[in-house]
């Protein structure tokens, strides 16, 4: 009869997570991991396996990737007649190495409330308007606009405040 495939829940998720990270041969893992388990061979989602390990190292760096977008991102608020204008009162541009966008955005919804915002990348863009979530795969060029040229009225002070906390000796090369 024909085939049937059972993988394991854990599994594709784990495949969610990596199918975010951009790089080479990014569906080729994804793909042969997914047929050794279908077949049979659950290794490949193990560290101890090559595959497995590269899944996991793939994991890894999403995730750090979004904790990257959860913590560095700096939203700045419009102006109020742009603002009502746009329907939006904060933007920010972010540049991350990986498709983290649209599953790590949720997070800015709960911390924000119902504040109406926009993200932006070079690649995508979200929009909340405080209740729902708009996403665009191909960010649209008045968005990236808005992002990259709103004047920060506080970016002075976090410039000071970066000088005056920011210690070379603490730099560690391996984690750059």
């Amino acid at each position: 009869g024909p085939f049937r495939a059972k993988v394991p829940a854990a599994l594709l998720s784990q495949l969610e997570q990596a199918s975010r990270y951009r790089g080479e041969q990014r569906w080729n893992l994804l793909y042969e991991v997914l047929w050794r388990v279908a077949h049979g061979d659950r290794t490949a989602m193990l560290a101890g396996d090559r595959l497995g390990s590269e899944l996991q190292r793939r994991i890894k760096q999403v995730t750090r990737e979004a904790h990257h977008l959860h913590a560095f991102v700096r939203f700045v608020p419009l102006p109020d007649e742009l603002a009502e204008q746009l329907q939006l009162e904060l933007v920010a541009y972010h540049e991350p190495a990986h498709d983290i966008l649209h599953s790590a955005s949720a997070h800015f919804a709960d911390r924000l409330g119902r504040l109406r915002w926009l993200i932006a990348t070079p690649q995508d863009g979200i929009r909340f308007d405080g209740q729902s979530f708009d996403y665009q795969r191909q960010c649209p060029e008045p968005w990236r606009q808005w992002a990259r040229n709103a004047e920060d009225p506080g970016a002075e002070l976090w410039r000071t405040y970066y000088r005056h906390t920011f210690n070379p000796a603490r730099l560690n090369p391996d984690a750059l």
